[in-house]
């Protein structure tokens, strides 16, 4: 991310009209660590996300980057002294923001994502689109994203099982460990899909 000193308004102008997906791309990394410095400008943010998952003519790919908040390293190069803790809780909290700001509008996509073919190949954008709503949505605990990530958990495709799985741990323990228990039996014979299994306990 080249960190940079336009204006909030400089960035929006930038994500919304310019041809070039990686400066759009940079435009809404630095706003989202804009938000994390100054909370107050998390609701220029969330319109501008509003707008842009309005925007039926923007690719689900390039869409599903956009909800991707910068990386911890990222955020905690902002500051000289780093509490690693309190950067993970900061960004987790500008995550449910943006998500309960976002929440019906989330809802609306994933309800309507879910109802595509998701799990043939040919979707891979809207399962990345996807995956990246259910974890906005599972912060909130989102009854509408828990009953999603319930159902793609059960689906024979395993990336959209383990989306599902892992957007289930992110909200109510007791429902995430009733389905890694189904997806440990459902996939024990499959040594590699395992250790997606483990990387989730």
């Amino acid at each position: 991310i080249l960190q940079t000193d336009l204006t909030i308004n400089e960035y929006i102008h930038i994500i919304k009209y310019d041809n070039d997906a990686y400066n759009r791309w940079d435009a809404i990394q630095n706003l989202y660590l804009d938000c994390y410095l100054n909370t107050a400008n998390v609701k220029f943010l969330t319109e501008l996300l509003r707008t842009l998952l309005s925007n039926e003519k923007i690719e689900f790919s390039l869409m599903a980057l956009f909800l991707e908040l910068p990386s911890r390293n990222s955020f905690e190069n902002l500051f000289t002294f780093v509490n690693p803790i309190d950067v993970y809780l900061k960004r987790i909290n500008l995550m449910k923001s943006i998500a309960i700001n976002l929440q019906i509008t989330l809802e609306k996509i994933a309800s309507r994502l879910i109802n595509f073919k998701i799990d043939q190949v040919k979707f891979v954008g809207e399962r990345a689109l996807l995956e990246k709503i259910l974890k906005y949505l599972m912060l909130i605990d989102s009854k509408i994203g828990i009953k999603i990530a319930k159902k793609i958990a059960r689906s024979n495709n395993m990336t959209l099982s383990i989306t599902g799985l892992k957007s289930l741990c992110l909200s109510n323990n007791k429902i995430a460990l009733e389905y890694l228990n189904k997806f440990y039996r459902k996939w024990s014979g499959n040594d590699l899909v395992l250790e997606k299994w483990f990387e989730m306990m």
